[in-house]
């Protein structure tokens, strides 16, 4: 395969041992016993309720599911970082906007019965559905909110913001 940037990285599981390892070495004296100590971790942990894990491992069997059916377009490194990020805040957010690949695969039935969440996911295919979301909460924010929301963010706490990055004039 031709050099690229992500083949020179290495892979998520690399970084998941070296993170053990390092905070086994914490409380183990010498490398051997430490790294029999991480050995030990790995053979006995229960990792299915690691949500990370379970989500991302649903995801990534949804996108194989994909390729046995034919599907010719191959993860990118968009993709993959798409995962990692959807595996880490999912549990934590009562709604979500990812692109429309990433909804697409949220919402399989495979994949959305497995979930455990009740985390709304909106992209660019319901966007109004997603404006319908954030005009309901902003209907439910009391008047002392709102003005710790004006004290902390400005009065233009209100204008919502559709662009991430801009030129400016100079």
């Amino acid at each position: 395969q031709p050099l690229s940037f992500d083949a020179l990285q290495p892979p998520f599981a690399f970084d998941v041992v070296m993170c053990v390892l390092q905070e086994i070495g914490k409380i183990h004296d010498n490398e051997q016993e430490a790294t029999d100590a991480a050995i030990e971790y790995f053979k006995t942990a229960d990792f299915s309720t690691v949500s990370y894990i379970r989500i991302s491992s649903l995801l990534y069997a949804g996108l194989a599911r994909r390729a046995a059916s034919g599907q010719k377009r191959t993860p990118n490194r968009g993709m993959v970082n798409d995962i990692r990020m959807v595996s880490t805040v999912l549990p934590y957010c009562d709604a979500m906007f990812v692109d429309n690949e990433i909804r697409n695969l949220l919402s399989e039935t495979a994949i959305h019965a497995e979930l455990g969440f009740t985390t709304s996911v909106y992209s660019m295919r319901n966007m109004s559905e997603f404006f319908e979301y954030l005009d309901g909460i902003l209907k439910t924010v009391s008047a002392d909110h709102r003005r710790w929301l004006s004290e902390v963010y400005g009065d233009s706490w209100t204008t919502p913001s559709v662009e991430m990055y801009s030129v400016e004039d100079k």
